[in-house]
C-alpha cells in the first residue's frame, strides 16, 4: 500500500479569648466552602487541546473522517477509519497569569506546566462497525501563588484534575453516515489551599487546605457523521453532563496557635461538581485537493450551575455550624469557536487554525484561583509522514486572554475579593504519533 493510500484513507475516508475563638470557629465552614467551591467548576481548566492534529488546527475536527483523538468528541468518526489504529500524545500547556491590584504593584503567579496526555485505540470492520478506546484529561488546571502575595485569602495553590475514559462504536447508516455512540468514565482529583482570616494575635492567618480524589462519574457522547458529497463533511456531537462526587476528602488547617490544634484537626468533607451539556457542530470540506478547511461551534450549557453545596462529615467545635453549606454561582451559557485548515505537501500536511473562547464566568464571582476570561488564539502544525503507517504531529498554539477587572462585591459571593486586573496568555505545544495496521 503506498503512503499516498493510507493518507488518503485517514484524511478522507479518516491564644486568644474564648469567645474569639468561637466566633472564628463558626466562620470556618464558610470559609472553607468559599475555598473549595470557587475553583471547582470554572469553564476555565477545560482543555480541548486533547491531540497535536487538532491543535495544530484551532481544535476543531468534529467532522473529520480520518482522525482517531476526535473519539470523545465524535465516536461516529470511527466508522470512516480502516483497520486498526493507534494515536498517542501530550499537551504541554503553560500558562502565565498577572495580577495589577489597583494601587498596587504587580503579582505574577508561579510559573506552571501542564502535560495532559491522550491516548486512543480503535479497530474498524470492513462493514464500517467499528470499536475504540480512548483516554484524555479534558479538565486539568494547576495555579500556585506566592504565600504571601495580596490575594491569598482566595487562592493559594489549586489543582484539578479529571481523567475520562471513553470506551465507543459506531456503525454505518448507509455509505454516507454514521452514528456512534461513546460511554465516559470520569476520575476527578481536587486540591485547594488558601488563607482564612482568623485574625489570631500574633499568628498569621491559617491556612486551610481541601484534598480529594473523586467517585467515578458517568457520562455519555452521542455522534453523528455525514457525507453528503465526497468532498463535504458535517459533525453532529452531544455530551452529557457528569456529576462528579468526592465523598471523603481531607480538610486540614496549618498555622493554628497550639490552643486550637486540637479542635481543628483534619476534617473529611464531601462536595460534588457538575460538567456541563455541550452540543457541537462541525463542517469540514475539501476546497481543493490541496486544501481541506474545517470550523467547530460548540454550546456549554453552564447555566445549569446555580449553586453547590459541601457537607463537614463530622461534627466538631471547629464545625459547630455544621451540615450542608451553600453557595450561589448563577453562571452563564457559553460557547466557543474553532477553525482550521491543512495543506497536504507530500510527506508532509501543514496545518494553522483561529480558536475563539468565551467564559461563562460572571465579575462577581472571579478568582485569582481560576482567572478565566474570554480567550482568542492562534495556531500552527505540522505532520509528517514517516512511512505507510505512521505520522507524527507537532503544533504551536497562542492564546490571548481579554484584561478581566474586577471591583469588590458581596461577601457572600466572593468574600475578600480584590479590585484589581488580572492579565493571561497560554502557550501550548503538542506532539503525536499516529499508527495505522491495514
Amino acid at each position: 500500500m503506498s503512503i499516498n493510500t493510507v493518507r488518503l484513507l485517514l484524511r478522507h475516508a479518516m491564644t486568644e479569648p474564648v469567645h474569639r475563638a468561637r466566633r472564628v470557629q463558626r466562620l470556618f465552614p464558610l470559609l472553607l466552602l468559599c475555598l473549595v467551591a470557587a475553583p471547582v467548576l470554572a469553564g476555565g481548566f477545560y482543555l480541548p487541546q486533547q491531540s497535536a492534529r487538532g491543535t495544530g488546527m484551532g481544535e476543531s475536527g468534529l467532522a473529520s473522517l480520518g482522525e482517531l483523538s476526535l473519539l470523545h468528541r465524535n465516536p461516529a468518526s470511527l466508522s470512516f477509519l480502516r483497520g486498526t489504529m493507534l494515536s498517542l500524545g501530550t499537551t504541554v500547556v503553560m500558562p502565565d497569569t498577572r495580577f495589577l491590584p489597583d494601587g498596587l504593584p504587580g503579582v505574577k503567579m508561579q510559573s506552571q506546566v501542564l502535560f495532559p496526555p491522550n491516548v486512543a485505540l480503535s479497530h474498524t470492520l470492513g462493514n464500517g462497525l467499528a470499536f475504540g478506546v480512548s483516554g484524555s484529561t479534558p479538565f486539568s488546571m494547576k495555579n500556585e501563588w506566592d504565600d504571601g502575595w495580596i490575594g491569598s485569602h482566595q487562592a493559594l495553590r489549586s489543582e484539578v484534575r479529571v481523567v475520562v475514559l471513553s470506551p465507543g462504536v459506531a456503525f454505518r447508516l448507509g455509505s454516507g453516515a454514521s452514528l456512534g455512540l461513546a460511554l465516559n468514565f470520569a476520575f476527578p482529583h481536587l486540591q485547594i489551599s488558601r488563607r482564612v482570616p482568623a485574625a489570631f494575635a500574633g499568628s498569621p492567618d491559617p491556612i486551610a487546605s481541601f484534598d480529594g480524589t473523586g467517585t467515578t462519574g458517568y457520562g455519555l457522547t452521542l455522534g453523528l457523521l455525514l457525507r453528503p458529497t465526497s468532498n463535504i463533511t458535517l459533525g453532529l456531537s452531544y455530551t452529557s453532563r457528569m456529576v462528579l462526587k468526592t465523598d471523603d476528602a481531607s480538610v486540614t488547617y496549618s498555622g493554628l496557635p497550639d490552643s486550637l490544634l486540637a479542635s481543628y484537626s483534619p476534617r473529611r468533607a464531601r462536595t460534588s461538581m457538575t460538567t456541563p451539556d455541550l452540543v457541537s457542530a462541525g463542517l469540514g470540506g475539501s476546497l481543493f485537493p490541496w486544501l481541506r478547511v474545517e470550523a467547530d461551534v460548540s454550546f456549554a450549557f453552564w447555566s445549569t450551575l446555580k449553586e453547590i453545596d459541601i457537607t463537614f462529615k463530622d461534627a466538631s467545635p471547629a464545625l459547630s455550624s455544621g451540615g450542608l453549606q451553600t453557595i450561589p454561582y448563577n453562571w452563564r451559557n457559553s460557547w466557543s469557536l474553532y477553525s482550521g485548515l491543512e495543506i497536504p505537501m507530500g510527506d508532509v500536511d501543514l496545518r494553522a487554525g483561529y480558536v475563539f473562547e468565551q467564559s461563562p464566568v460572571p465579575d462577581q464571582y472571579l478568582t485569582p484561583q481560576i482567572p478565566d476570561a474570554n480567550r482568542r488564539g492562534f495556531s500552527a502544525g505540522i505532520g509528517y509522514w514517516v512511512s505507510e503507517g505512521v505520522r507524527l504531529d507537532f503544533a504551536y498554539q497562542f492564546l490571548q486572554f481579554d484584561d478581566r477587572t474586577v471591583s469588590p462585591v458581596v461577601e457572600t459571593q466572593t468574600p475578600g475579593q480584590i479590585s484589581g486586573t488580572y492579565t493571561t496568555t497560554w502557550t501550548v505545544l503538542g506532539i503525536g504519533v499516529s499508527y495505522f495496521w491495514k
